[in-house]
């Protein structure tokens, strides 16, 4: 066991000095360390500290006595009071590590193959700090069975995450993490998996005749935005199904990856001044490939207008529909009732990436 010393120790009766050398308690016998006895006597000279003016003796026996039995709290405490007479060790030991007043103004290090440094608040609670053999370092928290030994890093600045392979892993016990609040730290699956984006459509419908419901025909040249296709139906019931041509079908948005479909917001206007009620829905289906056959689109939401004359609407609706990719999503107006109906504006379609 080696201690640094800085004060001027000397075994009696012998002319080898030690002067801030190491004092080691097994072996050693030349000069620069010493193996300590019980019958030694050292010579402790206080002057060479600078706090007495006077010289002290302490015995091998007492030295080693207090080198394993007193501990840095101890010595701390009580060093206080004498430093030299009653604690010649620590003081010296102060005084080589530079601990007066609390600071350490050198490098501190320790070696070891596991766990190098523990902080503990008692016998159950406490952080341990570990170098891996590749100079790694984990820290970890260990409580009394709970999962609120928490890790705070509450820093008066910035944090920085600089990883020189360029990985940044976040792990929930091992598993794959997934945010759950605004202020959660947001991995790239969970981005991957969460992208939102949105289309928009502009309208023109005019018709009315009942028991109809208008989609837009994408074969319509002559009046783009004019909702004049239509099938024979008045459904407003969500989950309804109805069946519509392929040119129908493909004049809505075409979703490009299984997404889902978070919402849905109309604005336009009403450009007579005439009573009138229109449902404003929203339907989806698939187009199949080299396929004749007539779709089946299914009702996600319908919305009613009704006495907006010469008034604009804003209505718009949470939705949460799962879509695959090359899915339809199909805006549509059913005529119910009024006269000179002229609706125009947009329809816009909130989407979310599965």
């Amino acid at each position: 066991m080696p201690i640094y010393l800085s004060a001027k120790i000397a075994p009696y009766g012998s002319n080898k000095m030690v002067d801030g050398k190491s004092v080691d308690l097994t072996t050693g016998t030349d000069g620069s360390s010493y193996t300590i006895t019980n019958d030694d006597l050292f010579l402790i000279d206080a002057n060479a500290q600078g706090t007495e003016a006077s010289t002290y003796y302490v015995t091998g026996a007492q030295l080693k006595a207090y080198i394993g039995s007193v501990t840095v709290d101890d010595a701390l405490s009580a060093s206080s009071a004498n430093p030299v007479e009653n604690h010649v060790v620590y003081d010296a030991l102060a005084t080589k590590l530079n601990l007066v007043g609390g600071d350490i103004t050198g490098a501190l290090k320790i070696t070891k193959t596991s766990t190098q440094l523990t902080l503990a608040y008692d016998g159950s609670n406490e952080a341990r700090f570990l170098t891996s053999s590749t100079g790694g370092l984990s820290i970890s928290t260990v409580g009394t069975g709970t999962t609120d030994s928490d890790l705070l890093l509450n820093v008066d600045g910035s944090i920085t995450l600089d990883s020189a392979n360029g990985s940044i892993t976040c792990l929930d016990n091992g598993s794959t993490y997934t945010p759950s609040a605004d202020a959660d730290v947001a991995n790239k699956a969970y981005v991957d998996s969460h992208q939102k984006f949105s289309e928009s459509i502009e309208f023109y419908f005019d018709q009315e005749v009942t028991s109809r419901t208008y989609f837009r025909d994408a074969d319509d040249s002559n009046y783009p935005f004019k909702w004049d296709t239509y099938d024979t139906e008045d459904s407003i019931t969500v989950g309804d199904t109805i069946s519509i041509t392929p040119t129908n079908a493909t004049g809505g948005v075409i979703v490009p990856y299984d997404c889902k479909l978070k919402g849905v917001r109309w604005v336009g206007y009403n450009g007579q001044n005439y009573n009138q009620v229109v449902d404003l829905q929203v339907w989806t289906g698939t187009v199949g490939n080299h396929s004749m056959s007539m779709v089946t689109a299914t009702l996600r939401d319908s919305r009613r207008v009704t006495n907006h004359n010469r008034e604009s609407f804003n209505i718009g609706q949470a939705l949460d529909v799962s879509l695959s990719a090359g899915d339809s999503v199909l805006p549509a107006f059913l005529y119910t009732s009024g006269t000179a109906v002229m609706f125009s504006g947009k329809v816009v379609f909130l989407f979310e990436r599965a």
